[in-house]
């Protein structure tokens, strides 16, 4: 049976004008016992619940019960609204606590976690005098003292933008066989150290991160290891067989993979590989000159003499069809002045035509595209390619090289993805894209184009252009990112979006509507002013009619399925698209844009009510 993530949070939180002038001190010592912590149990906070006057008096704490279809039952409850009213007594110590939550899969404790209100809480020093009490309490071992250097892209409220920002954290460790305990406290670049929190549960739960001893107490095996060099791993794709039309378009999945290394979903990797799969139905494959963060790997055409930084191959109906060749783009490889741009430019035309062995043409922009660009097409029996990059010169100076694009298609594609006009998808072709799985209760909308944003802070342009690539609107993240003020670094701003996105809604013809508004999120202190029944509605409705909304939200506060990956962004302001409901499980079905394995997610409806920040639509007009 699949486990039910319940998750079960008590927090303090101030309102203001309401404090009371002597709060009532609640101990929430009965929530541990120090020699086996994994054993709180949702009883044991109602028992709480009970002797506690303060709890009931004030109605701070507040337990909801429920059970999915075919799932263990589930319950949450919050503790609210009084500050300084919460102590953990430690030996002969009171420690103020700000924030505790807990985990329950079924009744089955996951995970529980303290963290302590007062600033001057934040020392160095705070950690060993708890240690002390720890082990007189629970005469548990040494904990092991280790410093985890992590990257997150965090919601800068004043400067109302996202931001990448690397955040240490120091951390005491206990390890069972089937638990573990740690007490932490982090730093983000240029602030001050948070409150230290306390933390336990089942190993399973552990947050991600690589604990590593700090270097004064390596073991000398383990600081040999670190010190020593790394070997160097050579990677390198020959691209031209993408540019010979004789063959390319013969070219299977499983010929192609053979001809390059491919990366696996499943099973042991022998090779480096140098291509990873989109979609597990391997009907796009990317190659990335950044697919491994230490072993960047050297893309090439026409002979090594160009080098390029991406390139997607689209497979239909099972044979090569098209590619995409980002020869350059600022997102991955930074500025480009514009001398060089142009010599780059110049370049690849001249070896192009040799190639191809015709003469190109220019290209009228159809008026279509998120910005405007000057484009060159090579047209001949066997194929078609276009060369593009953004009209940076039209622009008075003002303007600077974005990308350098090459798209190749096969006689019978070179339709609406190389630019050419078109009147985009109708109703009937959207409706007949709807999924109904009888067995499961899933309603979702299939063939939505899978896009990897890699490193980039582009969840919102990929998503943009993998909802657009659906209605048969052609664009790319990094043309969306120039036209949506996206920065490599810090992502999207989502106070400025929706501003954006309404030049998307001029360029392209469809109608752009805020459903759930950011703006109104946070000038109404976290209300979003729809009701959870008009979530559920608004994201049915959507579905039925086959249209995927543009979905805004926190990461990393409740679980999801698959889970979270290991790596990459697992918190902070993201970007994401809902798909589809299932009403007899209460879910909404949601896909990301991180390549294979993120084709199809889930998380419960309530969850991702509440993780929401910004909801829009984008569709047709008159739909």
């Amino acid at each position: 049976m699949k486990q039910a993530w319940i998750l079960f949070g008590l927090g303090v939180m101030l309102l203001a004008g309401q404090a009371l002038a002597q709060p009532a001190t609640v101990v929430l010592d009965p929530l541990i016992d120090w020699k086996n912590p994994m054993g709180l149990t949702l009883e044991k906070v109602q028992q709480l619940y009970a002797v506690q006057p303060a709890l009931r008096s004030n109605n701070w704490l507040k337990i909801s019960r429920g059970t999915a279809k075919g799932e263990e039952p589930y319950a949450t409850a919050i503790l609210k609204e009084e500050p300084d009213a919460f102590v953990m007594k430690l030996g002969a110590r009171s420690l103020p606590v700000s924030f505790f939550r807990a985990s329950f899969s079924g009744i089955k404790l996951t995970s529980a976690s303290f963290s302590f209100g007062m600033a001057s809480l934040t020392d160095a020093a705070f950690g060993e005098k708890f240690i002390q009490e720890v082990r007189s309490l629970g005469a548990w071992d040494e904990p092991v003292f280790s410093t985890l250097q992590r990257t997150f892209y965090l919601f800068d409220q004043a400067a109302k933008r996202q931001v990448n920002t690397d955040v240490t954290e120091e951390q005491w460790m206990w390890k069972r066989d089937s638990w573990y305990a740690r007490l932490s406290r982090s730093q983000r670049l240029g602030k001050p150290w948070s409150p230290w929190s306390f933390s336990f549960g089942n190993n399973d739960s552990l947050p991600g991160g690589k604990i590593v001893p700090s270097p004064a107490e390596q073991p000398p095996e383990l600081a040999e290891e670190v010190t020593q060099p790394r070997p160097t791993v050579e990677l390198k794709a020959d691209l031209d067989p993408l540019l010979d039309f004789t063959n390319i378009w013969q070219t299977t999945a499983d010929q192609f993979a053979k001809r390059y290394v491919a990366r696996v979903l499943d099973g042991e990797q022998r090779e480096p590989p140098q291509f990873e799969w989109l979609t597990a139905a391997k009907d796009r494959a990317r190659f990335s000159r950044q697919m491994f963060v230490d072993a960047p790997t050297t893309l090439t055409i026409f002979g090594g003499a160009v080098k390029v930084e991406e390139a997607v191959v689209e497979f239909v109906t099972g044979k090569a069809g098209r590619a995409t060749i980002s020869i350059y783009n600022r997102g991955d490889a930074g500025q480009m002045g514009s001398p060089e741009f142009q010599a780059l430019f110049k370049k690849v035309g001249q070896s192009l035509g040799a190639a191809l062995k015709v003469t190109p043409r220019r290209q009228m922009s159809p008026g279509t595209g998120a910005v405007k660009n000057v484009a060159w097409m090579w047209t001949s029996p066997l194929g078609v390619a276009l060369l593009e990059h953004n009209d940076f010169e039209s622009q008075a100076g003002s303007g600077r090289p974005e990308y350098l694009r090459l798209k190749v298609a096969a006689p019978d594609q070179a339709d609406w993805t190389m630019g050419r006009m078109t009147l985009g998808v109708q109703r009937m072709t959207l409706q007949k894209n709807v999924l109904r799985d009888a067995a499961s209760g899933d309603i979702y909308v299939s063939g939505v184009p899978m896009v990897d944003q890699g490193a980039k802070g582009y969840c919102v342009a990929a998503s943009c252009q993998r909802l657009l690539e659906y209605m048969r609107i052609p664009c790319d993240q990094h043309e969306l990112a120039q036209l949506l003020s996206v920065d490599v670094e810090r992502g999207a701003n989502a106070f400025e979006m929706q501003k954006s996105l309404s030049k998307v809604d001029q360029k392209f013809g469809v109608a752009f509507k805020p459903l759930v508004n950011p703006e109104q999120y946070y000038s109404g202190g976290g209300k979003r002013r729809i009701s959870m029944k008009e979530f559920a509605s608004i994201i049915k409705e959507h579905a039925d009619k086959g249209i995927p909304l543009l979905w805004a939200l926190g990461l990393g506060q409740f679980p999801e399925d698959p889970p979270l990956p290991g790596g990459g962004q697992v918190t902070g302001g993201h970007m994401r698209m809902i798909i589809g409901y299932n009403s007899a499980k209460n879910q909404v079905i949601f896909t990301d844009s991180w390549g294979a394995g993120h084709e199809k997610k889930r998380m419960s409806a309530a969850n991702a009510y509440e993780a929401t920040l910004g909801l829009y639509s984008m569709s047709p007009r008159g739909l």
